[in-house]
């Protein structure tokens, strides 16, 4: 195995130099009704920054599967991506897969759920100021959830953030407003990507 992890990681390393290379694009990107920020994408996100090359076509295929899975009666419409410990790459994928769905022509609204509240990461990874309101908010302090989403500048695509990190984020997840919280977001959006907290850590703490 040790070849093939040297020959896809090169591969992933010509890639990303190849993406650097380019001239790099901005978007603009609505954080409030009064104000516009220049948005730059972590090229690692390849469904954005290079969307024919091999690995978007896994996502592709990925999207495909859950697609698959779906019937009338019980549409896969809440999806959440984890990992056992940080630094996995797990919110990359997330975020991958969100921009696949968005760019489904068949689907309108995808919200990606930024639930790792601990260590949020999705600000950095599409380029704008970490926002304090989000789902920390709403789940803490009733916050309205239509007053913490943010366009990315991305067709299709919303970001509810996680907001300001709280203390018992393990407790707010499980709670019942949050089980509350993902039927509202499956009713309004075609599909919802939840990146979470990784679950070896959590375990850790719970014992």
């Amino acid at each position: 195995m040790g070849k093939i992890t040297d020959a896809l990681r090169k591969a992933a390393e010509d890639r990303l130099a190849r993406i650097e290379k380019r001239p790099q694009h901005s978007y603009v990107v609505n954080v409030d009704p009064g104000s516009t920020k220049d948005l730059n994408i972590d090229p690692h996100v390849v469904a954005f920054s290079d969307p024919m090359s091999p690995v978007s076509e896994q996502y592709k295929i990925l999207r495909t599967n859950l697609l698959s899975l779906a019937s009338p009666t019980r549409p896969v419409k809440a999806i959440g991506i984890t990992s056992a410990i940080h630094s996995e790459g797990k919110t990359i994928t997330a975020l991958n897969l969100a921009i696949t769905l968005a760019r489904d022509l068949n689907k309108k609204s995808i919200l990606f759920v930024d639930a790792d509240m601990r260590r949020s990461r999705i600000h950095k990874i599409l380029g704008i100021d970490k926002i304090d309101l989000g789902l920390s908010e709403y789940l803490q302090d009733g916050l309205s959830p239509d007053n913490a989403l943010i366009k990315t500048g991305i067709d299709n695509l919303t970001l509810l953030p996680s907001g300001k990190p709280p203390r018992n984020p393990a407790e707010l997840l499980s709670s019942y407003k949050m089980k509350e919280l993902i039927g509202l977001l499956r009713n309004n959006f075609d599909y919802v990507i939840f990146d979470t907290p990784p679950v070896v850590p959590v375990q850790i703490r719970a014992y």
